[in-house]
């Protein structure tokens, strides 16, 4: 079950999914929006402490994807009507069928107030990594990530284990001790406020 979104954690994770969307004119898959979402949380994980959406990554069977964002994703391609959570991500988002596969695209510019200059520089070091990258070979690549392997191993006994947490996505990117006591740290303070 997806845990309810503050508005302000929706228009940050919307304004990262537009800042992606906004780097591929002619729109982009599933496969790549995740793995630059995941690789680029991975890395400000391991070099600032904290992540860059609040959203938790899920090991399935192409890589890691954002539960968050891959439901309200579907629900647009499946022109489902959007409500609560996911009418305030969706706007302006569309889905349309490209030669192989779903492509996402978005002519609105993301609200670039929402991210801080060390998140667009960790969103720009995926969006430049993958762009070229054909998606078999970027979901290969994410297969290579140990939180990745442990969750997807984890879920094949039970689907609902499948969840990639904070700390495992931070110390497979190589955070050090210092950084992961600190990620350890706030998270237990923020389990302690909600």
């Amino acid at each position: 079950m997806q845990n309810m979104k503050s508005k302000e954690q929706i228009l940050k994770i919307r304004a990262t999914v537009l800042y992606i969307l906004n780097a591929f004119p002619l729109g982009i898959d599933y496969i790549k929006l995740f793995k630059i979402l995941y690789y680029a949380q991975q890395q400000h994980l391991v070099c600032y402490g904290r992540t860059i959406i609040s959203d938790t990554f899920q090991a399935r069977q192409k890589g890691p994807v954002c539960g968050f964002v891959r439901k309200g994703l579907k629900l647009i391609e499946n022109s489902r009507e959007l409500e609560d959570d996911f009418q305030l991500f969706g706007e302006n988002i569309q889905i349309s069928w490209g030669k192989d596969c779903q492509i996402i695209n978005s002519a609105e510019k993301s609200d670039l107030d929402e991210l801080s200059t060390s998140e667009i520089k960790c969103l720009d070091t995926y969006i430049d990594k993958f762009r070229n990258m054909d998606s078999k070979a970027v979901s290969d690549y994410s297969h290579k990530d140990t939180a990745w392997k442990t969750a997807f191993n984890r879920a094949q006994t039970d689907p609902q284990l499948r969840v990639m947490t904070i700390l495992e996505i931070a110390e497979s990117g190589g955070a050090n001790p210092n950084t992961l006591s600190y990620i350890k740290e706030n998270l237990e303070l923020d389990q302690a406020l909600n």
